[in-house]
């Protein structure tokens, strides 16, 4: 109910400054510009591993928009996020938090992203063991606004979605295994049961150079990297993250981008310069740490009873390494990662692979 209070509060008062923008004359839309912008497409799957439990499958299909400037004939959101912006950078205090730098531009992107999340126990024939994972979906819709400098980029983002049959988790799982022609799960009528789930999630990540391709004329390579803090709260889950990333590579793409699923990638795409080659090559490596609190996927819904025989741990981490492709506009990433254990009853620690694919318009 806390989290249905807090939207509520937020929503009113989103379309109280929206009105006083109007109020004062200033150019505002509904809408931002979708004329152009980068599609995505993202895939996790414990299959480039070998195996077929836990953290099974996850799939995104996402949107981000280009930037937009601080102009005056922008969303009504933007024109608010902006002055809130300018305010929190004119404290020295709250300005080395928000780390911004107004005067040297700040742009806006928008981006949506629909998401599909699987979980599955080891056992696949008969009843789901108790000291094993249970079974569980989850499918949203994330909006999400990201406002950047060239150094920092702060992302807002909103999901609203639906853990349960509603997931259609299982449907998904079945058609997949029927199509490479291997066993179907049997116990998902005792998955979690459906509960509406709302979240929000704020996410900070500042970019940093190591050494850049004109460091080594012999070797034109360069070394960059980011790093991130982010807080999600919510029903689905409330964590606190920190992490990690680094970039080693030919003609390295600038901006922020994420090289698996995670909240804010339905989001940060690399900046594609015209006056870059148009083939970058690099590696990928991370390392990503969580407190959580709660994870409906394992400690269950929050609005209703229904045991789970599971407990999230209240600490993970992801350890990925990788590589990624970009020629012209179209972007190919693969990454590897090691999550340790997400349940206080997991045997061992999990592998999975992850594919992303984007190309701006």
């Amino acid at each position: 109910m806390k989290t249905m209070t807090t939207r509520t509060i937020f929503l009113l008062l989103l379309l109280g400054t929206s009105v006083a923008g109007f109020a004062e004359g200033k150019k505002t839309a509904i809408f931002p510009d979708f004329t152009g912008g980068t599609f995505g497409v993202y895939g996790d799957n414990d299959i480039f591993t070998g195996t077929d439990q836990d953290y099974t499958s996850g799939v995104r299909l996402s949107w981000l928009s280009d930037y937009s400037s601080n102009s005056n004939s922008v969303p009504a959101f933007q024109y608010h996020a902006n002055r809130l912006s300018e305010a929190l950078a004119s404290n020295r205090f709250t300005s080395s938090l928000w780390g911004l730098d107004h005067q040297q531009g700040v742009d806006y992107r928008y981006g949506v992203g629909l998401t599909q999340q699987i979980f599955t126990p080891e056992v696949f024939d008969g009843p789901r063991p108790l000291d094993e994972r249970p079974y569980a979906g989850w499918l949203g819709l994330g909006l999400s606004v990201h406002i950047s400098d060239k150094n920092v980029v702060n992302s807002i983002t909103g999901s609203i979605g639906v853990v349960g049959p509603a997931s259609l988790a299982e449907e998904t799982q079945d058609f997949i295994h029927r199509v490479i022609d291997t066993d179907l799960f049997d116990d998902w009528d005792s998955q979690i049961p459906n509960e509406l789930t709302f979240d929000l999630t704020f996410s900070q990540k500042r970019r940093f150079h190591y050494f850049s391709e004109e460091d080594f004329a012999l070797f034109p390579f360069a070394l960059n990297g980011s790093t991130e803090v982010a807080l999600s709260l919510g029903s689905r889950l409330t964590a606190a993250t920190l992490g990690w990333h680094f970039q080693l590579g030919y003609n390295l793409p600038e901006g922020f981008s994420d090289s698996k699923l995670s909240p804010t990638s339905n989001s940060l795409s690399w900046d594609i310069d015209p006056s870059q080659s148009n083939l970058s090559c690099f590696l990928v490596a991370g390392i990503e740490g969580k407190a959580v609190l709660h994870d409906i996927t394992l400690d269950g819904p929050v609005f209703r009873s229904f045991d789970t025989n599971a407990s999230s741990q209240p600490f993970t981490f992801d350890f990925y390494y990788g590589a990624a492709v970009r020629y012209k506009s179209c972007e190919f990433i693969y990454t590897q990662t090691i999550r340790t254990k997400e349940y206080t009853s997991q045997a061992n620690s999990q592998r999975f692979g992850s594919l992303a694919f984007r190309i701006h318009y």
